[in-house]
This record gives C-alpha cells, structure tokens and sequence, in this order.
C-alpha cells in the first residue's frame, strides 16, 4: 500500500509564545514502548503523554526532554521530530506524525488522486483492479494483490550493462525489461552493445597505439569529448631507433644500436666496432690481414694469407720477360733465375720477392711468391761479416745462403732468400717473417729428392725441389735452403701462406 501524503509542518513559535506551556500538555498515561497491549492509543495520539525524565537515565529511547517533560517526538503531532515541530491538516487530510515525519491520510471518502495532499476529490472504495487508478481509495493506484506496478507508469532501473534505464509498467502491472539510456560519451557502454561511445570518434579515456612523424609508435588517448589527441612520444630505448622524434637515435644511451664506426685496435690498425643490443660500443675489431707489410689482424703476424703463394707451371719463356738469361736453356736456376723470379713476383699485387725454382720440368717450373718480408739492398762486405767467404765472386753459393740466413736473423726477421740481384759490391736479398727453421739432415732430404744428399748436391735444383717437398710433408706451403749445412744436418726455412 502506498504511504500516505506527508506534509511537512513549520516550528508553531507564535504558538508557544500565546499559549505558554503548549509543549507540556498535562496528559496522562504512560510512554509507549512500542509494545501492543490492545489498550494503547495509536502513535501520536495525544493519550501518549508526557513524563518527567528519570533523574539517572534521563528520557525513553525516541523520546526527547523538552522544557523538563520527556515527548514522544517519533509519534506526537504537537511535536514531531523535535519540540514544538506540530503536523498540520490539509483539506479533507487529518495529520499524523509517523517515525519523526510529518503526514496526512484523507478522510473517509477522500482521496488525493493528484498527490498535491490536499483530499479534494470524493471517493468510493471498490475493489483494486490493474488500470492505472486508485479503485479502493488508498491513496495509491494498482495496489492490489499480485501487482507490482501502476499500469502506465515507468521508473528508473538498472540495464543488463549496468548502466541507468528506465522500464515502464505494463498493462498486466508487472514492470517490463529495463531499457538501456541512449549511448553518450561518458567511457562506458551505455546502450548495451558491448562498444564503449559509439558513435563518437572513441570511447574516452581509452588509449591506443599510433605512429608519430619519424616512423615510431606513440600513444594516444580519448578525451573526454570523445576526440583522440595528439599522438605522445614514447620514451627512448635501445632499439636502434628515434622513439621520442628528437633525430637522435637511441639518445640516452652510448650508442646507437647496430650502428658501426671507425675506431683504433690495440695493434694500431684501422678498426671497427659496433654498437650492441643493450647500446654500448663493443670492442674494436681488426681487419681483414691486407699484403703490406703491417699486421693489420692484431695477430703478431704480418701479411699472413699472402706470405707464400706457390705459382705453378710458369714458363720459363715468361721469366726472361725480367731476365733474358733465365729462359730455360741458358739458365734453369742461378743468380739470372733468382733475379726473374724476384721482379716476376714483384709484379704481382702483394708479394716483395719470390725464390725458386721448387719444381723444374721440361720448359717450366714451379715457384714461390712472398710478401711480409722485406728487400735488403747491402754489401758484400756486411754479408762477410757473417760469413767471410762469402763474396761477389760467389752469390750463388753454401756461404752466400749462410750468410744471408744470418744477417736477416740479426736483423729480427726468420731467414732470407737470394741472392735477388748482385752487381759489383752490392747484393740484393730477401728477410722472410712468416716462416720457420727447421733442422734437418740431407739424409733425410735425399729420401725427397736422391740427388740432394749433401754430397752429389749440397744446393742447387734438386735440393730446391727436395726442400720444397720436405716443408709440404711437414704441413707447409713451401720451403728454401738449405741456408746452413755442417757434413750431413742441415737446416732449411719452410714458410707459412
């Protein structure tokens, strides 16, 4: 059943003020404490008389000490809700005071079908049927067993998406499936079609992934008018790009990642280093080993690769291009030869110097180019120092060979090779680095070459060709000697590629 229509009361101040002692009326009875005895009077009747309060416990509960009397403030018109607070009537409404509120129910055969609480309209009570009106005049339409709504009228409800709807009543009075409000930009799905303010540009305060001017992702965000803004920059990382827009790559760390640049190594050489995937330069990287007598690979090694390069199958006819005399008739090996091989290589990119021949057949040979050496222009006089018998008289020769092995040890280098060239008292030869002595005996050799026992020949093309094989088998590229020789030892110089 509805409630009837409260209607509020003001403070009733003038009436205090006529009627001195209106709040402590001199009624009688006891509090009611809310229990039915069957002989009480209805709340707010005013039988439910004042009472002095009690000097330890002071008032009941919802009473209230006005002026030394205890009220009833929850039921008494006079004061309802606090002292002197009076209910007034309204047309054909009779006042009440109901829980500390003010109200008025109509007379008997008035009702208050408009709810402005004034009972202006006469009624008879009938029977409550579902059709929107109050038929048994209790001041509320389509209260009647079983209903659950006025027919017609509609109120606020809850949608399946949570947001605010409205549902009506139907005409059976049951209320019908909330209807979900219109979608509007407010960041929540208001129309229930699982899309966040559709029908605006974006649902607000929703962010998305974009692009920004220099090609990286940024972040945008919804504004609360439904509009994208502009695309953020993200904060720089190490990825090897330019994430904030500011034309510098990877800026706030060392380095860009993947980049390379120039840089020292630890030998002296020209470098490059490259920036890792947590944007710090590595370590300088050497080159590739370039034929030019540095040690460009930090290795301790120079030109190696290009040292010794075995050129087989050379005609002789191609050698006395540099010398007439080394054309395989004249001279097969000798000083002439030694001084074709020597320019032939030369010619080359990368080698120096070259010696042979290691192999010698019919109208060609094989022989060897080297590069990481160095060509020494002396005297015969400093190559006597070494070796006394050694002289221009003998380039091509046991002490010749000694004497050059000597003097390019002294000055730092393995062994050497030549004569390259002699004229007067000057000689030209060869100091070799990648490569190695090795002593040996002719014994040993001759099982290379027969002819090469020390005895038969101590030097010369078979002892070349037995040297060579010699350095093959032991895992060389070629070799030279012998350049020292005591009876049957001997040492001889295999060179690395």
């Amino acid at each position: 059943m509805k409630m009837p229509r409260r209607f509020q009361a003001s403070l009733l101040v003038l009436l205090l003020s006529i009627v001195p002692g209106a709040c402590a009326m001199s009624w009688t009875g006891a509090p009611d404490t809310g229990t039915d005895t069957g002989t009480d009077t209805p709340p707010g009747d005013p039988s439910d008389a004042p009472v002095e309060p009690d000097p330890e416990t002071g008032c009941p509960s919802g009473w209230k000490d006005c002026g030394g009397v205890c009220l009833d403030i929850q039921n008494d018109v006079g004061n309802c809700g606090d002292c002197a607070v009076a209910c007034l009537p309204n047309l054909n409404a009779d006042p009440v005071c109901m829980s500390s509120e003010c109200d008025t129910v109509c007379q008997a055969g008035w009702s208050d079908p408009d709810g402005d609480g004034a009972c202006d309209v006469a009624c008879t009570p009938a029977e409550e049927t579902c059709n929107g009106l109050d038929d048994d005049c209790s001041g509320a339409c389509d209260d009647g067993m079983g209903m659950a709504c006025c027919s017609g009228t509609s109120g606020p409800c809850t949608s399946a998406c949570g947001s605010p709807g409205q549902r009506t009543c139907s005409a059976s009075c049951v209320w019908n499936t909330c209807q979900p409000p219109a979608e509007t930009c407010n960041g929540i799905d208001d129309d229930c079609d699982t899309v966040c303010d559709n029908g605006s540009a974006c649902c607000a305060g929703s962010t998305e992934s974009c692009t920004l001017p220099c090609g990286s992702s940024g972040t945008r965000t919804c504004s609360a008018s439904c509009s994208w803004g502009t695309c953020g920059t993200a904060a720089e990382t190490c990825n090897g790009s330019d994430d904030d827009c500011d034309t510098v790559c990877d800026d706030g760390f060392s380095c860009c990642r993947g980049a390379t640049e120039g840089c020292t190594t630890s030998c002296g050489s020209a470098g490059t280093r490259t920036c890792s995937s947590s944007c710090a330069w590595g370590s300088c990287g050497a080159p590739a080993e370039a034929c030019d007598g540095d040690d460009e690979d930090c290795d301790g090694e120079i030109d190696e690769g290009f040292r010794a390069q075995v050129m087989t199958s050379v005609a002789y006819a191609s050698l006395s291009v540099y010398n007439a005399t080394c054309n395989g008739t004249a001279e097969r090996w000798g000083l002439a030869c030694n001084n074709a091989i020597h320019l032939y290589c030369s010619a080359i990119d990368c080698p120096q110097s070259g010696f042979g021949p290691v192999e010698n057949y019919d109208m060609n040979l094989d022989l060897v180019c080297t590069a990481g050496g160095e060509v020494v222009s002396t005297s015969y006089s400093a190559l006597a120092a070494h070796h006394a018998e050694c002289t221009s008289a003998n380039p091509i020769s046991g002490a010749c060979f000694a004497a050059i092995n000597r003097y390019c040890q002294a000055a730092g280098y393995v062994s050497g090779f030549g004569p390259v060239s002699s004229s007067g008292g000057t000689v030209r030869f060869t100091c070799v680095r990648g490569a190695e002595r090795r002593n040996t005996t002719y014994t040993t050799l001759a099982s290379y070459h027969g002819v090469c026992d020390g005895v038969t020949e101590g030097i010369g093309p078979d002892c070349y060709a037995a040297v060579k094989r010699y350095c093959n088998a032991e895992g060389f590229a070629s070799g030279f000697g012998p350049v020292e020789m005591s009876g049957d030892n001997c040492t001889v110089v295999c060179v690395n590629p």
